[in-house]
């Protein structure tokens, strides 16, 4: 609009001087010319700025939408374009009317290129700076979505919570969908399903809601609802969607069948994806779905094949990263196949592929879990004429059976050549104790009664013993300070067989109820080790291991 006026009134002036050629005029007109044609450049140099600005990020957009959501070098220069000619309209022309556009223009191109402290940073001021702005509720989702990745998840909710309630249904739905794909994201399946269907109920655009019903459906299968899985995807059969959308609700249809038992169905499904060209970039990902439906028919050696040869195939995919982490797990079902599983765990760090997914970390673990393991059958196999080393190493890889392969029957051989090659040991009092702790929760006798019960006959039949006074201390029978009772209970709840989620917050509660004591110092160390081991959570574990190694425990 600026730059029409300033034509206008060039030609204007320059109609007066044909007109009225008198020298007053004349003089008047090469007064204004220089102001009016400086007014026609300046209004040109910002528009300019503000065209190249959109033009360069919508041609990134086009780059991203192109390659699936993926940055090309293209792309990733379009949008670091239209930050610098943005920046310029920003520093240059703070004024005109495309300051709005500029900020929203920046800030999405700063999200695309996972700059999101700078992408929040923008959209913020854009939403203080012009609140009526039309960009303000897709600015508001979208800093919602940068400080999610952040990790500023409770404002980033709150947020979207109140976006929710706006009367633009577009922003609506898709706010509403970002907090359906936090829930999918951390696995909270029961919280999954309520999100989506409260994205359904909205009515969101068809973009949105498809998505929806695909989160609804992938929560049922989660939750083993198999059935109303394949009901609830099934809608979804004649919709036209995304390539990407439609390969997921495929696959999700197919495993379900396969539970159900319905093996022909679920591989037909694969199979017609896997013969058209529209699926040709999904193709690991088909057969590596294809491999765990032989896993659910119970078939592990075409499992495996089918892994091996898509591996083989597709080796720097993520797939075949994924086909390595299952072909290990299946392996270390059997022990004595545990240096077969470790290669195969060892491969999932091999190829180009790059992620974060729990399976690498899990693989990294288990292969560490069997070099602890291997290590074990060394020290026993150096041991001679020393029973209480024997029995020592014998427990520790009883626990390794039971922590860290799920493995009881393997942990009990071990409890017994304890008891006969070292009967007079601590251990093998120990390993009295869970034996006896199997033995009720095989036969589903297990309470806290009956677990009281049996720590009695130790007390009663190994009255002396070191363990048996830790059961004294436990019960309550001898009088200990708070400390060592509350790391027994601790203790006790691993021992007994509880998940993690359940005796490390017990640890916790050692460290935070009797900083500075021995026993704070122990269960910091334990809750370290127990995330390296149980958890597989080295980064935090080593966190621990740090700020332990430069103090000393100390007694109050």
């Amino acid at each position: 609009m600026l730059m029409k006026k300033s034509i206008l009134t060039v030609k204007r002036i320059y109609k007066s001087l044909i007109l009225h050629p008198s020298s007053f005029i004349l003089h008047i007109t090469l007064c204004l010319l220089p102001y009016a044609f400086c007014l026609f450049l300046f209004s040109c140099a910002y528009f300019n700025t503000f065209y190249l600005t959109k033009k360069n990020f919508n041609d990134g957009e086009f780059q991203r939408l192109r390659e699936k959501g993926k940055l090309n070098t293209k792309a990733k220069t379009s949008y670091n374009d239209a930050i610098l000619r943005g920046s310029e309209i920003l520093d240059k022309y703070r004024t005109s009317k495309y300051v709005d556009d500029s900020l929203y223009y920046i800030g999405m191109s700063y999200y695309h290129l996972e700059q999101f402290i700078d992408a929040r940073t923008k959209f913020d001021e854009l939403i203080r700076a012009f609140p009526e702005s039309e960009f303000v509720p897709s600015a508001t989702y979208y800093k919602a979505k940068s400080l999610i990745e952040l990790g500023q998840n409770e404002e980033a909710r709150d947020m979207l919570l109140e976006l929710m309630d706006s009367d633009k249904p577009t922003v609506t739905g898709l706010a509403a969908l970002a907090i359906t794909e936090e829930s999918f994201k951390i696995g909270d399946w029961d919280e999954l399903f309520n999100s989506s269907q409260k994205v359904i109920d909205i009515e969101p655009d068809k973009e949105v809601l498809y998505k929806a019903i695909y989160y609804k459906g992938e929560s049922l299968y989660q939750l083993e609802q198999y059935e109303e899985c394949v009901e609830t995807l099934s809608e979804l059969r004649d919709k036209k969607i995304e390539s990407e959308l439609r390969f997921r609700v495929n696959s999700r249809i197919a495993l379900s069948e396969a539970k159900l038992g319905k093996y022909d169905e679920a591989m037909l499904y694969l199979g017609n994806m896997e013969n058209k060209g529209e699926f040709s970039i999904y193709a690991p990902r088909i057969r590596l779905e294809i491999g765990s439906i032989h896993e659910i028919q119970g078939d592990d050696e075409l499992a495996i094949d089918t892994y091996l040869k898509m591996a083989g195939d597709y080796p720097d995919s993520l797939a075949a990263k994924e086909a390595w982490y299952r072909i290990g797990k299946i392996r270390i079902k059997d022990l004595s196949k545990a240096d077969e599983a470790k290669e195969a765990f060892e491969m999932v760090k091999k190829g180009k592929a790059k992620t974060n997914a729990f399976w690498t970390v899990e693989a990294e673990l288990k292969s560490a879990q069997i070099d602890s393991m291997n290590a074990r059958f060394e020290e026993i196999k150096k041991i001679k004429d020393d029973n209480e080393a024997l029995a020592r190493v014998r427990f520790s890889l009883a626990e390794i059976y039971s922590y860290s392969f799920d493995r009881a029957d393997s942990a009990l051989t071990q409890y017994k050549l304890i008891i006969a090659e070292s009967p007079d040991s601590e251990f093998a009092i120990k390993s009295e104790y869970f034996l006896g702790l199997n033995e009720l929760q095989s036969s589903e006798k297990f309470s806290e009664e009956s677990d009281k019960a049996l720590m009695m006959e130790i007390i009663e039949k190994y009255p002396e013993s070191e363990f048996t006074q830790e059961l004294k201390v436990y019960l309550g029978i001898i009088e200990k300070s708070a400390e060592i009772k509350a790391l027994l209970v601790a203790e006790h709840s691993r021992l007994s067989g509880q998940d993690p989620e359940v005796y490390i917050p017990l640890y916790q509660e050692v460290v935070d109820n009797f900083q500075k004591t021995k026993s704070a110092y122990q269960a910091r160390f334990n809750i370290a080790y127990f995330y390296e081991h149980d958890v597989g959570d080295r980064d935090k574990a080593f966190e621990l291991y740090e700020e332990l190694a430069d103090e000393t425990p100390t007694v109050n």
